[in-house]
């Protein structure tokens, strides 16, 4: 029985991080075969699925391809939950409400490169810090709410944040009210 069905339908993002500025794109892929026999093909790849991880290269809610299967998804299977990782920069109410995945969310992860403001800048051509924050304070209330049950952010370490890494990103759960834990070594 299939629990989690995962698909990377495109690379398509709307950033430009310094750790995968050459594997991420805007899309031009097409979909034609899948999109004309997506109902039976999700009927079949979907008959068991609890949990369905969309895209795990690339911004999943950025993409267009993406979001017309997550809505094909969620009208078709509205007991499906999603695990989704992010940049942070496409979750917020409106794009959550819109595809019908506001309740609908098992797991998210988000990735986080910086604390700062200056050392976002640095890393992440086209995002916006001010946006991510107030994306992450949202989805720290919906977490608390336990709307989302499972909540994480990332940190990929590099010679710009390397500063940032440990003592910070508590700071930054804390601006936004987020319960810092580590796992047991």
């Amino acid at each position: 029985m299939t629990e989690y069905f995962i698909f990377n339908y495109d690379s398509v993002c709307n950033v430009r991080c310094i750790f995968c500025k050459d594997t991420c794109k805007k899309s031009n892929q097409r979909f034609e075969y899948f999109e004309e026999n997506m109902d039976s093909l999700l009927d079949e790849m979907l008959e068991n699925a609890k949990i369905v991880v969309p895209s795990i290269s690339g911004e999943s809610l950025f993409s267009p391809a993406t979001v017309r299967l997550i809505k094909k998804i969620t009208q078709k299977f509205p007991n499906i939950k999603y695990s989704i990782t992010s940049n942070g920069l496409t979750i917020n109410e409106e794009n959550l409400v819109k595809l019908g995945i506001k309740d609908k969310i098992y797991q998210l992860c988000i990735s986080v490169h910086a604390t700062t403001k200056k050392t976002y800048q640095k890393l992440v051509e086209y995002g916006d810090f001010d946006i991510l924050i107030k994306n992450l304070n949202y989805i720290s209330e919906l977490y608390k709410k336990g709307v989302i049950p499972h909540f994480q952010m990332n940190f990929v370490i590099n010679a710009y944040n390397y500063k940032e890494s440990n003592p910070s990103l508590p700071s930054i759960a804390l601006r936004v009210k987020i319960i810092i834990t580590q796992n047991p070594s």
